[in-house]
């Protein structure tokens, strides 16, 4: 019958359960981690940091989930509550801007100024996370509100007769600084555990490491990806080898980047056709197996899968067959020129499966502004250090 305070407490109740979850499962994860040991070549610290790895690999999404189910919740509990009655946009602006200009004591005032200093100094130090703080904050509030007033039309306030004597100010005061603190904690940590562009540690490392910069090419081991580009974050990719998209990788760690290029072109729709014919010598592995008419049987089927006019020919990334997944190789390498641009002491080294000429291939490193980066090998030579190919800052290396 008091269908406000049915939501309250049901809201309440998943709050509870999703940080009860939240908690046991952490403790879960430490127990677990903590109870497997190295045998051989490998210490406890490092078969450690693997399973901790791998469980993050599997699990960090649901744990996102839980945080943000518990956030939902409690907000939700707050609108609904009685003691917490949602207020207006309008009468939340006059509160604050009566509780600013009205006249304090100068402890007060005191305590007010610093707040203000800190808050400042964060700004100016961290002014990205401090826009990502508030695009949060603002969000809560937004959800806070937007409960309130679908609250007051489907769930009316419990008659007045009914209603609780209001708390005291202190005990206001308490709950609404709990509550507080336990919504600046989650937003901290999801704040926190975002993925920003990866900087480099410092002018005098190559790949975060300054015992990197005098070794050779071949005497550095390169974390890698195979088929990079086959991303299940990257839009069109059906069968993909990756979780993450190429922006993410690079912020992981990857340096190492096996790809395949190949000529395909996009119709107006979006689609993406092989373009076997144009292949022709350098044909794809699929299509190297087919006898000609075959080949234009499968030409066929890709355009007749599309539901526009075709666009001009260009190279793309794909796994074999477009049709299954591609990327223009421009916005391949689009991505990588930004991130040195942020990281200049970084190698990165491309393997391209080709079947596309080499003039076509040089068009598509220079229309991505990224060909001045490329290094130059000398035949029969030794291969150079890290750190001479970031002093001339020809920091990609691309073998075929």
């Amino acid at each position: 019958r008091d269908r406000r305070r049915a939501i309250t407490r049901s809201a309440v109740g998943l709050g509870v359960t999703t940080v009860v979850f939240a908690i046991v499962f952490e403790l879960f994860r430490r127990y677990a981690v903590a109870h497997v040991y190295g045998s051989g070549e490998l210490s406890n610290s490092d078969v450690r940091g693997a399973v901790d790895e791998l469980w993050g690999a599997f699990f960090d999404d649901l744990m996102t989930w839980v945080l943000v189910f518990a956030a939902g919740a409690w907000l939700l509990a707050a609108a609904s509550s009685s003691v917490l009655a949602p207020y207006s946009a309008a009468t939340l602006i006059r509160r604050s801007r009566a509780f600013l200009v009205s006249p304090k004591s100068s402890r007060v005032r005191g305590v007010q100024g610093a707040i203000a200093l800190a808050i400042g100094i964060f700004v100016i130090v961290k002014p990205t996370l401090s826009l990502r703080v508030v695009a949060v904050a603002c969000g809560c509030l937004l959800v806070y509100f937007a409960f309130g007033e679908l609250l007051s039309v489907t769930a009316p306030a419990v008659p007045r007769a009914r209603m609780r004597r209001a708390p005291s100010r202190r005990l206001a005061i308490g709950f609404g600084g709990a509550g507080a603190a336990a919504v600046a904690g989650i937003v901290a940590g999801f704040v926190l555990t975002g993925t920003a562009p990866t900087q480099a540690a410092s002018a005098a490392t190559c790949n975060g490491y300054a015992q990197l910069c005098s070794r050779r090419l071949d005497e550095v081991t390169f974390a890698g990806t195979h088929n990079a580009m086959s991303a299940a974050d990257s839009p069109g990719w059906y069968i993909a080898n990756q979780d993450r998209d190429i922006a993410q990788q690079l912020n992981d760690g990857i340096r190492l980047f096996k790809i395949s290029t190949h000529y395909a072109t996009q119709d107006s729709s979006g689609f993406v056709h092989t373009n076997v014919a144009a292949e022709n010598v350098q044909v794809n592995r699929v299509a190297k197996r087919l006898v000609p008419y075959a080949r234009l049987a499968l030409q066929r089927v890709s355009k007749a899968l599309g539901r526009g006019s075709v666009g001009k020919r260009d190279i793309w990334l794909c796994h074999t067959l477009c049709e299954l997944g591609a990327t223009r190789m421009v916005d391949f390498l689009g991505t990588i020129r930004r991130f040195l641009e942020l990281n200049p002491n970084q190698v990165i080294i491309l393997f391209d499966e080709d079947a596309v000429q080499e003039r076509d291939i040089r068009s598509a490193f220079v229309r991505a502004g990224v060909f001045k980066y490329l290094a130059r090998l000398r035949p029969e030579q030794p291969l150079p250090t890290l750190g001479e190919l970031i002093r001339t800052h020809q920091n990609i290396v691309v073998f075929s």
